[in-house]
């Protein structure tokens, strides 16, 4: 069925099992969402391995949700120079970026690279952080020198180690020119969601909004408390504003 259509542009595949590989080859494709089946019995079912994404000359958005370190397909594309939207980049138990002439990869996903100049792209990137360690994310972010919208969703039980977070002294370049908008859900104000927020707010030079989801049941003292551990004065950009949401995003 998808074979003949050739002229769809956009695309999503959602709850994704009882097949191991799914390759599309549609030209005009603009935007592909695709998910997993989430399941706690999974020892019977056939997990969706490999996904493969040809001539992806048009595509703009390529958005994987409900994926982990765990479960979740490799990703395999080429051509997508028009790459604007990607997400979610999933860092688990052994983060890695290793890149090759046609490939970027983080853990399972594979995206066209070939050079710098195909992820200078991409102006909104999500994260999904799961594991306890900045550098992988810090060091994502110097292959998207274009960026201007960050999402980072983690966990409420997230302890992400900044050790040596302060020591990094080669510019990342997204911070210093594109950055502007940063997003972190569901923050719980836990010393290390503080200290990852600092990080940027001492560092994007342009950032004009830092959104915290997911604060519900805190007080107004609380988040004046936020404010204070952030340290305003020390922040990057002048134009910097901050901004504490209650609800908590749908998973969908």
């Amino acid at each position: 069925m998808v074979s003949n259509s050739p002229g769809i542009e956009t695309m999503k595949l959602h709850n994704n099992f009882g097949h191991r590989r799914l390759r599309i080859s549609l030209p005009r494709l603009r935007s592909l969402a695709l998910s997993v089946k989430l399941c706690f019995m999974r020892g019977e079912e056939i997990e969706l391995d490999d996904l493969v994404v040809e001539d992806a000359g048009s595509l703009e958005r390529l958005i994987l949700d409900q994926t982990t370190y765990i479960y979740g397909p490799s990703v395999h594309i080429t051509g997508a120079t028009k790459l604007n939207v990607l997400g979610y980049l999933v860092f688990g138990k052994n983060p890695e970026l290793n890149f090759a002439l046609d490939t970027f990869c983080s853990m399972q996903f594979m995206l066209p690279v070939s050079s710098g100049k195909q992820l200078s792209a991409v102006r909104t990137l999500a994260l999904d952080v799961t594991n306890p360690n900045l550098k992988p994310v810090i060091d994502s972010l110097r292959c998207f020198p274009s960026i201007e919208k960050l999402h980072v969703k983690i966990v409420d039980n997230w302890w992400m180690s900044l050790k040596g977070a302060g020591g990094f002294v080669t510019p990342i370049e997204c911070l210093d020119r594109s950055l502007k908008v940063i997003e972190l859900r569901p923050y719980k104000g836990y010393d290390t969601h503080v200290e990852f927020a600092k990080f940027f707010i001492e560092r994007a030079k342009i950032l004009k909004l830092m959104k915290f989801g997911g604060c519900g049941g805190h007080s107004p003292r609380w988040i004046q408390d936020q404010h204070r551990q952030f340290n305003a004065d020390s922040k990057a950009s002048r134009c910097a504003q901050f901004c504490f949401e209650h609800e908590i995003e749908s998973p969908n």
